[in-house]
């Protein structure tokens, strides 16, 4: 049978999977190494190794086969013929709620449990509802756009020609199911960003001032700017990462946004770096470290198995290190905006209480940001004022 044989090589698939490069990496590795796979076999297999990932360890001796099955039917909310030829019985019950079928899967399943989904031993951060939280993880997280009030008007009215499901949730926020393709439309002029709504919620921490000089020192994609630029356009930025690659794609990035009045320098902040800044000093700098990134697991399912919470050992060293190595650079009564997109205490609450204790901060706001209640991201950011 055709399906069963789609299955066989899916579960290959994760059986081979070593899980030192993230699980798209290692898919686009295997798709180009097997290119007689057409488009939809390649959907399709990347479908069911990600149902399985989204299991976590809620059921953890099951077979990888149960796992893509369980996962399948609770993420998917329409019956198909795969699923049908796979397992029939499931697929006829695919329409219901996701609290009706984590019940199906129960009486199936007895080990089955979905607050396991996400199993660590690492503390949440105030406020995570553990059992909401980890549901969320069943199903998938939308995109989310950024464009400008008159981009947005001209996009929705493309989107309705096109009948392309969305959600208008701002004037200048849109989203739309993770499978839509949105390429034609950039190249129809359309500018937007793509940015998870967290982390355009971000911005309220900024409060920027014209002509005041701020330093994104851990830029990664550059959202962060991007955001602040819209905000405060006449800010002097400073914009930094220690990868030099991902600073390439960023001139690209800002040249579409218009941006073209900003610094661009490579910084390691683990590292003595005075000499790359002699005689700076910023009114805010935003630093959004490196996490164990545990908000967005949603959109990175196989973390919920293969993540090693050793690892929070060095996130956290290196949040520590980045927030003391860029702290004399920040003018008295100024913001440190502190970003993580983790959901654990200790990377979140606790840092931020320990670098306001040894560097002399004052803590002015902080929130954990729930995006799992939206098919978001979830993220942690606080607002920290030099004394």
């Amino acid at each position: 049978m055709r399906e069963t044989k789609q299955l066989d090589v899916a579960i290959d698939i994760i059986n081979n999977y070593a899980p030192d490069q993230p699980f798209a990496s290692y898919l686009n590795q295997f798709f180009r190494k097997n290119k007689q796979m057409g488009s939809s076999d390649r959907r399709l297999y990347a479908e069911l190794c990600y149902a399985a990932f989204r299991t976590g360890k809620a059921i953890p001796s099951s077979s990888i086969r149960e796992k893509i099955c369980i996962g399948y039917f609770l993420i998917n909310t329409v019956p198909s013929l795969f699923f049908e030829a796979i397992a029939a019985e499931l697929n006829s019950q695919i329409e219901k709620s996701i609290e009706e079928k984590i019940e199906i899967v129960n009486l199936r399943y007895p080990e089955f449990n979905v607050e396991k989904i996400y199993s660590f031993k690492a503390k949440f951060s105030e406020g995570v509802n553990a059992k909401i939280f980890s549901i969320s993880h069943l199903i998938k997280p939308l995109v989310f756009l950024r464009v400008n009030e008159k981009n947005s008007k001209r996009l929705l009215k493309r989107f309705d020609e096109e009948n392309i499901s969305y959600q208008s949730i701002s004037k200048t926020t849109i989203s739309v199911e993770p499978a839509t393709q949105l390429q034609q439309f950039s190249a129809e002029g359309i500018h937007f960003e793509i940015q998870d709504l967290s982390s355009q919620y971000v911005s309220t921490f900024f409060e920027p001032k014209p002509n005041e000089r701020w330093w994104d020192c851990c830029a990664g994609s550059g959202g962060k700017t991007l955001l602040i630029n819209s905000m405060e356009p006449l800010l002097k930025l400073l914009v930094s990462d220690m990868r030099a690659t991902i600073l390439e794609n960023l001139k690209e990035r800002f040249l579409l946004a218009g941006i073209t009045k900003y610094q661009l320098k490579e910084i390691d902040l683990a590292k003595n770096f005075d000499a790359q800044l002699p005689g700076y000093e910023f009114d805010g700098i935003i630093l959004d470290a490196p996490c164990s990134g545990s908000g967005t697991w949603g959109r990175t399912p196989e973390l919920l198995t293969y993540f090693d919470e050793e690892k929070l050992k060095l996130y956290t060293s290196l949040q520590y290190t980045f927030a003391k190595n860029v702290s004399k650079y920040l003018l008295k009564g100024k913001p440190l905006i502190y970003i993580t997109c983790s959901v654990f205490k200790q990377e979140n609450e606790d840092m931020v209480e320990k670098i306001a204790r040894d560097f002399n901060y004052t803590i002015e706001r902080s929130e954990l940001i729930k995006g799992y209640d939206k098919r978001a991201d979830s993220m942690f950011a606080a607002r920290l004022i030099k004394n």
